[in-house]
């Protein structure tokens, strides 16, 4: 009876333990893809908008291409996005921003449906100056993000976002 009350204040203690000071958006603890697939930080971005509201609409497209070959493992890689604030406007615990990328593979995850690209996930959200995450379960990929308005087809603007190895920029 004393081991199960142990055991049962020891899981109330870690499922009410607070967040560690410090650690929201791109510092937070790295989620386990679709609930169960352990990954690790690979890149990183920041200043994003994806907007479905505004004069012009805007959305955030990260493609990723595994640089694996084709006897390879699929990686399970997932984008993250974070308002200003730090919190995270996805999960991807829950599959929100996920896809299997099979090796020579390249795909697509939007903030929001656009018009240019055929995506293989979206996860709905809009941001503000935020920032995004990608988690991969290899560093075998390489990835590109954009931000593209998505009022019209083709698209009047449209630009690239820097993406940044873990969370470092150049010259760090």
């Amino acid at each position: 009876m004393a081991r199960r009350s142990r055991l049962l204040g020891c899981l109330l203690a870690v499922i009410l333990a607070p967040v560690q000071a410090g650690s929201v958006g791109l510092t937070a603890p790295i989620p386990l893809l679709n609930g169960d697939t352990k990954g690790k930080l690979i890149y990183s971005m920041s200043g994003l908008r994806s907007s479905t509201s505004d004069i012009l609409d805007y959305a955030v497209v990260v493609t990723c291409t595994s640089t694996l070959p084709a006897t390879g493992k699929p990686i399970v890689l997932g984008v993250e996005f974070f308002q200003a604030g730090g919190g995270a406007v996805n999960s991807l615990v829950a599959g929100q921003g996920v896809v299997v990328l099979e090796p020579g593979r390249t795909v697509s995850i939007s903030s929001v449906d656009t018009s240019l690209y055929n995506e293989d996930e979206t996860t709905g959200d809009t941001l503000s100056m935020g920032a995004a995450r990608i988690i991969a379960t290899s560093n075998k990929v390489l990835c590109a993000a954009f931000q593209v308005e998505t009022d019209n087809f083709p698209p009047l603007h449209m630009w690239s976002i820097p993406v940044h190895k873990k969370t470092k920029q150049k010259g760090e």
